[in-house]
């Protein structure tokens, strides 16, 4: 039995291959929002092409900062529905299972803020290398791989 994400694992833990760390961060951050289809969100493209040039903050009074808030909002609220018998915050399997994966592509996305750190891709690595199988992908673990060298 394999680990998930095995040699990648490593290879981030020894840091191997960083001088192409924000490149890394930034492909994976825009393979996991165009998998959850949040890559037309606004404010999104200018924080992926400012995190390639070294670092980019999500204003919490911008657009794409109130959208963080909103996913981070339904993610929590996902982890309630199920034990809700008031139903107020009832979630059809569907909506948990999106607002859960949009939780862990939100954990990512703090990345941008240090993209020349290995702890930037231990953060934004984390859903391919140990998240849910539905974030997870063996090619996209092979590309980012390649990328480290």
């Amino acid at each position: 039995m394999s680990v998930p994400g095995g040699r990648l694992t490593v290879m981030l833990e020894s840091g191997a291959g960083w001088l192409r760390g924000p490149a890394v961060i930034v492909a994976e951050l825009r393979r996991l929002a165009t998998l959850l289809r949040v890559a037309d969100a606004p404010g999104l493209a200018d924080t992926l092409a400012a995190a390639e040039s070294g670092g980019a903050a999500v204003p919490a009074e911008g657009e794409l900062g109130q959208q963080v808030r909103a996913w981070l909002a339904d993610s929590r609220r996902a982890g309630t529905s199920l034990n809700d018998h008031s139903a107020r915050h009832r979630m059809n399997d569907t909506e948990r299972n999106h607002a859960f994966l949009r939780g862990w592509w939100v954990q990512a996305l703090r990345a941008v803020r240090w993209p020349d750190s290995p702890t930037a891709a231990a953060v934004a690595l984390r859903p391919l290398v140990s998240g849910p199988p539905a974030l997870r992908d063996p090619h996209a673990q092979e590309a980012i791989r390649a990328m480290l060298g």
